[in-house]
């Protein structure tokens, strides 16, 4: 069962598996060396699933019933485009927002070996969950989006970090439902502190005009990756600076939201 506890898994994991020659030879090393689950440390069978034990998931606060296609929050009485309760009177530059789960305890813990501890195959089961979250709500089939992006990172915190968290989860999504990634589409047109510990308002001033589109965007239906929702102003910055470019209708799908679900 899940501890809450991030433990190191028991294969060389930190290998990339774009290529089919390395997801090959992955499952030799999980013969060689079985796998264990990123949250709680037990050891994997070798199904489908070679990240989380099924206690595991079973514990994540994932979203499971119906929410409202505007603003993601769990509403049953919420209509796909009119909105809900939480959000009918309010106005954002994206069209539709999809969110994984709530961002609490194994989900943030799976977020943090992520973005925090440099992890890539942590990014598997992130874009599982929103992948899966997306085909649940009918977001693909609704929305139709052309076109996957994810919110970049500034140039500091890619070298930093070797790759953007955000767009490893999106290719991955954008994969899941045959659709194609454009990391070049959305770029940071200026640094940025890093939003932990600021407020709403800080937040917003803190991501004003720090994004650019291409006009690879014009007249498609985009959809917009990033990993976190908080107050969603990077989500918005970066929405608006899509539908600048063209873009016409944007998108917005998360992994986890740090707001009411």
């Amino acid at each position: 069962g899940c501890s809450g506890v991030v433990a190191p898994p028991r294969y060389p994991g930190s290998m990339r598996t774009d290529h089919p020659a390395l997801e090959l030879a992955r499952g030799f090393l999980d013969l060689a060396f079985p796998a264990s689950c990123l949250l709680c440390a037990e050891p994997l069978d070798h199904g489908p699933n070679r990240t989380l034990c099924r206690p595991c998931w079973r514990l994540l606060p994932l979203v499971r019933g119906r929410a409202c296609d505007r603003c993601g929050t769990v509403d049953r009485l919420g209509i796909w485009d009119g909105g809900c309760s939480a959000c009918r009177r309010k106005r954002w530059p994206h069209r539709s927002l999809v969110a994984g789960g709530a961002y609490q305890a194994g989900l943030r813990d799976l977020i943090h070996l992520l973005k925090f501890q440099g992890f890539e195959p942590a990014a598997r089961p992130l874009a599982r969950i929103l992948s899966r979250r997306l085909g649940r709500q009918r977001t693909i089939e609704r929305h139709r989006p052309e076109l996957v992006v994810a919110v970049p990172t500034t140039f500091s915190r890619r070298i930093v970090r070797g790759f953007n968290p955000a767009e490893r989860i999106g290719r991955a999504v954008a994969r899941a439902h045959a659709l194609p990634f454009d990391r070049r589409a959305l770029r940071r047109a200026r640094g940025s502190t890093p939003q932990t510990g600021l407020s709403g308002p800080e937040r917003r001033r803190n991501v004003l005009d720090a994004f650019a589109a291409t006009e690879a965007v014009a007249g498609r239906v985009v959809l917009l990756v990033d990993d976190v929702r908080t107050t969603g102003a990077t989500l918005a910055e970066a929405s608006r600076a899509l539908r600048r470019a063209g873009a016409r209708s944007v998108v917005a799908a998360v992994v986890a939201s740090s707001s009411r679900l």
